[in-house]
């Protein structure tokens, strides 16, 4: 309940409260306001250079791709198609591709590969135990059972292809009718050799023959050229086992590659070691990398000569073993060939009970023909077409089954006719129908014996033996011709035939050369000059806004300077430009400042120099370095550098990391590890075991791990030492050696970084600092004059002392990019300073805001409090004045006496 005294003239009759908050609203107006309404300015001067660095930001951004040069780097690309309609192409352009024209013919478009097995009668009947064995799907292994069906196949093929290393071949299952079905494989990638298959035990023991996945033939795995390929494989350092999904290692054994022995042990060796070994023994071998869908990896062997068993090879093992050792390398691959559909009868027996033949007369069939009898035959040809014919039997001891057999080829209206042939024989006594043309057919016969004439031959029910095409589709690698050289790959994407240039083949058009060309994009360039002067207008325009009468930064001296700088990267002659280029302001090209101070682009001056002087008109607008000495290279200059020439001097070179071995004594002895690690890269090449290799043949292998992982490194034998020499130069390019190797055989210490040593120099007479070839200018010490060349690096390849001059130009680009840098910098750019100046005295206002306010809401307090007591003082008065008046009024009165 509210007390007297806070109730405003309750007991005065005086609205005291009112007078407080007007002599409140008197003080804030006299002390308060006058600083709020500083702040505000002062928040709209902040808020204003905020929204200047903003539009400077857009002109930085425009500038930055004049000044990189991407603004001259864009290239239009258009193919041509040599026939008028379509080429079978279409290519894109990338940033380091060059202006050119190219001739491309599209020859062969790469396909996936698709394989079929054979027809079986049932998907889910058990195989048996022919079928019992492992086969090897590019490089994983799937274990077929006995009691395996088609299914089950399908099944555990698919499992393989999963997990970090798949097989990339899917297994499905074609039904063909009447519930049979066969075993489809599909390569999920394009290119030749998609589906790499192999009977773990050697072709003709396992289950691939038996699925109908080869025809039990095998042949050298030729490449285009004629020359022999392995299978692919995924790692040219792994085992060989690990990379065939083999389970134990097959023995160690030898094979004959261009007449030479070469082992091959399948547990320690690597596709690698391999390709070592046959250079060695005086054969050819490379080993290819191949590219494959993202970004993916893989490898061959491949050798000139031809490939074969060896009968008696090393190891003590067999010719099979040799055998078995091509097969499952990929050197020798089995046979694709198409299967035949064949019609055949049952089995028909002479008179003595053997199998009929060709020359076994009718009358000397089992069962007995008679004069008169008549044979139908009645069936489709392999395209479908009917054949009906009738034989009629005249002397049964004059004619023999090969008559009839003449009657069913005959070209007139037998299976001879048409444009798919069949032929008909006698084979162990039965009569078999056979396609023409191998693969899928539509082949039927069905044969009676009428025996009208009183014989009671019967040729029985016809089977089937279904025809198909192992290759459903072939697989094969793109093909192009481009300026007469054929290039081949296993994507229809050719991202390297012609450098930063994509091709994308889709059709195939032999014969047809449609033109590619590549030029530089000069509306582009245009365009982005257009925009650099867009930008800067708007910054002139935000300026002139807020410096105007009323604006936010009215008569701002920052302001306009800040737009000077600006200017004057405009009007400044362009400093370490040849002495022949002719444009040495934008206004030579056309980026010109009019009267009223905007930057308008010449459309027509512009152009022109862009078509007669490219290379001049970039390095104008552009920063570029470049070196007086062909030995140097101009690398890159930081923000810091200045525009001038500047003298280069090496008093020490670079040198690389390497390393001669001591103490191998002819051969290596010790079945040890060997892993060689580069610092650059970080990858490493490992030899599995040393033992029984010379320095030669450690240096040969070596060099192959180092070619397949990448690696800048080169082994030598030098004097029948090893020695291994990295392609780097300076202290940052080390190579490292571990493994179980036995360090006094090779000279080597276990894990000691061989590093090379840095170049040191100065630049424009000043301090540099050196890593690898690369001098880069210092930052001066503090309290000395700023060293201009910090930031500028130079590449150095030649001998001590003197080494020219590098010349740095800024450009129009990098003259306005630092200008508009200098007033968008973080931190300490022009606009950041202001604003944080204006923000700084912000906060002291608004410090002093809270003082005064504090003070008003003490004074506001105090009189409220006195106010109060001042109202409760009154209503206590008042009250004892009722009190005495009720006491005076309750007195007698004495004037009744």
């Amino acid at each position: 309940m509210a007390s007297v005294g806070t109730i405003s003239g309750l007991a005065s009759g005086i609205q005291w409260r009112d007078m407080i908050d007007q002599i409140m609203a008197a003080e804030e107006a006299r002390r308060l306001t006058p600083i709020q309404t500083q702040v505000t300015a002062q928040q709209k001067r902040a808020d204003a250079w905020n929204s200047f660095s903003s539009v400077v930001s857009r002109l930085r951004s425009t500038a930055l791709r004049v000044q990189d040069g991407s603004a001259f780097g864009a290239l239009r690309t258009t193919v041509t198609a040599g026939n008028g309609t379509r080429a079978g192409f279409t290519a894109s352009a990338g940033a380091s591709a060059a202006a050119g024209t190219y001739g491309v013919e599209v020859l062969e478009t790469a396909k996936a590969e698709k394989l079929s097995g054979r027809v079986h009668d049932s998907a889910t009947a058990t195989l048996g135990a022919s079928y019992a064995g492992a086969l090897v799907v590019n490089g994983r292994r799937v274990e077929v059972t006995a009691t395996d069906s088609l299914t089950s196949v399908r099944d555990k093929i698919n499992a393989v292809n999963s997990g970090t290393n798949p097989s990339r071949v899917s297994a499905t299952l074609l039904s063909t009718g009447n519930g049979t079905a066969r075993l489809v494989l599909t390569s999920e990638a394009t290119g030749a050799g998609g589906i790499q298959l192999a009977d773990e035990a050697g072709a003709g023991a396992g289950p691939l023959k038996a699925l109908g996945l080869t025809d039990g033939t095998t042949a050298a795995n030729r490449t285009a050229d004629g020359r022999t390929q392995s299978f692919r494989m995924s790692s040219s350092s792994a085992a060989l086992t690990t990379l065939l999904g083999v389970s134990p290692p097959p023995a160690s054994t030898s094979v004959l590659v261009g007449g030479k022995r070469i082992d091959v042990d399948f547990a320690t060796d690597s596709l690698q070691t391999v390709v070592a070994r046959v250079n060695a023994a005086g054969g050819f071998a490379e080993l290819r990398e191949e590219a494959g869908a993202g970004g993916t990896k893989s490898y061959r062997m491949v050798v000139a000569g031809d490939v074969a068993v060896d009968s008696s090879p090393n190891f003590g093992s067999t010719a099979a073993d040799s055998r078995r050792a091509l097969e499952l390398l990929g050197l020798s691959v089995g046979g694709r060939a198409a299967s035949a559909q064949s019609v055949s009868g049952a089995q028909l027996l002479d008179g003595n009970g053997d199998p009929a033949t060709a020359a076994t007369k009718l009358a000397d069939l089992a069962g007995g023909v008679q004069a008169g009898d008549t044979f139908t035959f009645r069936g489709t040809r392999g395209d479908g077409s009917t054949v009906d014919l009738t034989y009629t039997v005249a002397d049964p001891a004059a004619e023999s089954l090969g008559d009839v057999v003449a009657k069913l080829n005959n070209a007139t209206d037998g299976y001879g006719a048409g444009t798919r042939t069949a032929t008909a024989s006698v084979v162990d006594g039965r009569i078999v129908l056979t396609d023409g043309t191998k693969g899928d057919s539509r082949l039927s016969l069905a044969m009676t014996a009428n025996n009208e004439g009183g014989g009671s031959l019967s040729f029985g029910a016809s089977a089937t033996t279904a025809g198909f095409a192992r290759e459903v589709t072939r697989g094969t690698d793109a093909r192009a011709r481009i300026d007469g050289v054929l290039v081949t790959q296993s994507s229809n994407t050719l991202a390297s035939a012609i450098p930063g240039v994509t091709l994308t083949l889709s059709d195939a058009l032999p014969g047809t050369t449609s033109t590619v060309t590549i030029e530089r994009d000069v509306e582009f360039t245009v365009s982005s000059i257009k925009a650099l002067a867009t930008e800067y207008n708007a910054a002139l325009n935000a300026a002139q806004q807020l410096t105007g009468i009323g604006g936010a930064l009215q008569s701002s001296g920052a302001l306009r300077g800040a737009m000077s700088s600006l200017k004057n990267a405009l009007l400044t002659d362009i400093a370490g430009l040849a002495p022949t280029n002719p444009y040495t302001r934008g206004a030579v090209a056309g980026l010109a400042l009019t009267k009223t101070g905007t930057l308008e682009v010449d459309d027509v001056k512009l152009r022109a120099a862009l078509t007669s002087n490219a290379a001049d008109v970039k390095a104008a607008f552009s920063s570029a370095g470049r070196a007086s000495d062909p030995q140097a290279t101009f690398v890159l200059a930081g923000d810091r550098v200045q525009a001038g020439t500047y003298a280069v001097n090496v008093t020490a070179l670079a040198t690389q990391a390497a390393h001669t071995g001591s103490g191998l004594a002819g051969a290596y002895s010790g079945t040890d590890e060997l892993k060689v690690t580069d610092s650059v890269t970080g990858k490493t090449a490992t030899l599995a075991s040393l033992d029984g290799r010379t320095a030669a043949q450690i240096a040969a292998e070596l060099n192959a791990a180092f070619g397949t992982e990448k690696m800048d490194l080169v082994a030598s034998d030098d004097g029948g030492q090893l020695r291994i020499t990295h392609g780097g130069y300076g202290s940052a390019a080390k190579f490292t050696l571990t493994g179980t190797f036995d360090e006094a055989q090779l000279g080597f210490v276990k894990s000691s970084a061989y590093a090379g040593t840095d170049i040191q120099g100065t630049i424009g007479g000043k301090a540099a600092t050196g890593r690898g070839r690369i001098l880069t200018g210092d930052r001066a010490a503090a309290s000395t004059p700023a060293n201009p060349a910090e930031g500028l690096a130079v590449e150095w390849k030649g001998g001590m002392g003197a080494a020219g001059t590098v010349t740095y130009a800024l450009g129009v680009g990098g003259m306005m990019l630092r200008a508009a840098d200098g007033i968008t910098r973080a931190g300490d750019g022009m606009a950041a300073s202001q604003s944080d100046g204006i923000q700084s005295g912000i906060t002291k206002l608004n410090k002093r805001l809270e003082d005064v306010q504090h003070a008003l809401d003490l004074r506001r307090e105090s009189m409220t409090k006195s106010f109060a007591l001042m109202e409760s003082a009154l209503s206590r008065v008042q009250s004892q004045t009722s009190w005495l008046t009720s006491q005076i009024n309750a007195l007698p009165s004495w004037s009744d006496r």
